[in-house]
């Protein structure tokens, strides 16, 4: 039986803001909690102080579930901060049914993964290839879309692929599936103490976020949200599970 959820995608650079550099979670939890998505993919996800910031969401938003991956990357989001591990979680207010990690092909001090989240007729498949080698991202954007087609029922790809509509990974994957991949920043550079003490934009946005329908899927009402609360916009849409093949692409 055909199922209508509301999902999104958000790279939430460790709850550090574009606009003040600060970090702050609950700026984080009100972009989600207003859009009331029914799971949600996250990247640039930290543990801070000691605390995951998942688990820390998952309470702000009223006790959502919630599956992570490792926190095996570090990256320094900014001045100021230290550079702390991060990964990828999906929250939901959906039952999880399973969840499973599987490795990517990986730059030895990059380890990317797929997180795989069985939800009650549809397996989210989150993922945040690498920003760095080129050739190395293609590989594992196509390696995640890969799993989520091994999927028995609906799935869905999620995540900060870390390319732009033009580049290869995408164009294979809209060579294969529907899905927006307008030419539409949701990120922008973070801002220098310069630019901040100005007020100017440091530099051109690029579209590098997606939700992308992979097998017996649909998705419609694509929008991007923007935000300052990180230096990604965050992507909702509505995904139609049980599309028979001939109809969802």
């Amino acid at each position: 039986m055909s199922k209508i959820l509301t999902v999104m995608t958000f790279n939430i650079h460790q709850a550090v803001g574009v606009d003040d550099n600060a970090r702050d979670l609950e700026r984080i939890a009100d972009v989600i909690r207003q859009e009331e998505p029914d799971a949600v993919a996250l990247q640039e996800v930290a543990v801070v102080d000691g605390k995951d910031q998942a688990d820390r969401l998952a309470l702000l938003l009223g006790g959502m579930q919630v599956a992570s991956g490792h926190r095996d990357c570090r990256y320094n989001v900014g001045r100021d901060h230290p550079v702390l591990p991060f990964g990828i979680s999906v929250l939901t207010r959906e039952r999880i049914a399973g969840h499973s990690l599987h490795e990517l092909t990986s730059e030895s001090r990059n380890p990317r993964e797929v997180l795989r989240v069985d939800l009650p007729g549809l397996s989210i498949f989150a993922v945040h290839p690498t920003a760095g080698d080129a050739a190395v991202r293609a590989a594992q954007t196509a390696e995640a879309a890969h799993l989520a087609e091994l999927a028995p029922h609906s799935s869905v790809l999620l995540g900060d692929l870390n390319s732009t509509p033009d580049a290869e990974p995408i164009e294979a994957l809209a060579k294969e599936f529907a899905f927006d991949a307008a030419d539409e920043p949701t990120w922008y550079p973070m801002p220098s103490a310069k630019d901040l003490r100005k007020g100017r934009n440091p530099g051109p946005g690029m579209r590098l976020d997606y939700i992308v329908p992979v097998r017996a899927a649909e998705v419609s009402e694509t929008r991007i949200v923007p935000t300052r609360a990180s230096d990604h916009y965050a992507v909702v849409a509505k995904v139609r599970t049980d599309v028979p093949k001939d109809m969802g692409y």
